[in-house]
């Protein structure tokens, strides 16, 4: 799990690709320069895309709206789903999947979705900003197939969203042909990855974590300052900018993750084999 959510991160923080750039030699000006390139680049590609395709707008009575490519999307409504299919795939089985729970958390809806997903050891797992937020938090599960597996290749993931649960499902049928497979993904990905939300509550599941917690060890006092908005502050020898979920400390840039527990007014974070006692303060 943790190198999943490892793998999730790297690309939340910029200071990623600024570690990359030095590692090759890379001096200051270099940095900017390819992070210029790399932001112009990226507007270029969005503005193509934009114009590639007039894209259509679907928004639902649970506070959600997503952008679809109509040339390449239907939708169809139906036993409390948004069903985005993608048409490229003669059974139309490919699909984007949006869906609202009432009543239950995050963890418990996946359950009960990836129970019929077949061997539970092949499920990857992780967590992270939930999407069209920078704020909330959601869990990801992954079914990987091989291409030309007659099962398909599933992602589901799940946030706590104004008292229930917001799902949303990505079903792909690889067929092993990049060039079709990649139109596939990208048609679910401007699904999901352009959704926003009218109005999206606190999450009340995790408001009991955040705080500022210490601890003395060899005559230094040691923190750990928890926010709201799932940031954070690991302060040991230096301030280092983490992003917390429900059993990680993970460093904003992906360089660690530290399991923790808490219990009480103490939390207690598994630092290099040791746990260490942080004590919550008034």
């Amino acid at each position: 799990m943790k190198k999943q959510l490892k793998t999730l991160l790297m690309g939340v923080a910029t200071v990623t690709l600024v570690a990359a750039l030095a590692a090759c030699g890379g001096n200051t000006a270099d940095t900017t320069d390819a992070a210029e390139t790399t932001e112009e680049t990226e507007e270029a590609v969005v503005e193509e895309t934009a114009e590639a395709a007039e894209l259509a707008e679907y928004t639902s009575d649970d506070g959600w709206t997503v952008q679809y490519d109509p040339a390449n999307i239907e939708v169809e409504e139906g036993g409390g789903a948004v069903t985005f299919l993608y048409l490229g795939d003669p059974d139309h089985s490919t699909m984007a999947t949006i869906s609202y729970e009432a009543d239950k958390m995050p963890e418990e809806v996946l359950g009960e979705l990836t129970a019929d997903w077949g061997d539970a050891e092949s499920i990857e797992r992780s967590e992270g900003i939930f999407p069209g937020t920078t704020d909330m938090w959601g869990y990801w599960r992954t079914l990987s197939q091989p291409a030309g597996s007659e099962d398909p290749s599933r992602t589901a993931i799940a946030g706590e969203y104004n008292g229930g649960t917001l799902l949303l499902q990505n079903t792909t049928y690889l067929t092993g042909d990049d060039a079709i497979d990649t139109a596939a993904a990208d048609a679910l990905e401007t699904v999901v990855d352009s959704i926003t939300y009218e109005n999206f509550g606190p999450q009340t599941m995790y408001e009991y974590i955040p705080g500022t917690y210490t601890a003395e060890q060899d005559g230094a006092t040691l923190s750990v300052t928890l926010n709201e908005d799932h940031s954070g502050v690991l302060s040991i020898q230096d301030d280092i900018d983490i992003l917390w979920g429900s059993v990680e400390l993970m460093a904003a840039d992906g360089s660690f993750t530290y399991e923790y527990t808490l219990e009480g007014d103490n939390l207690y974070v598994n630092y290099d084999g040791e746990w260490t006692e942080f004590a919550r303060q008034a």
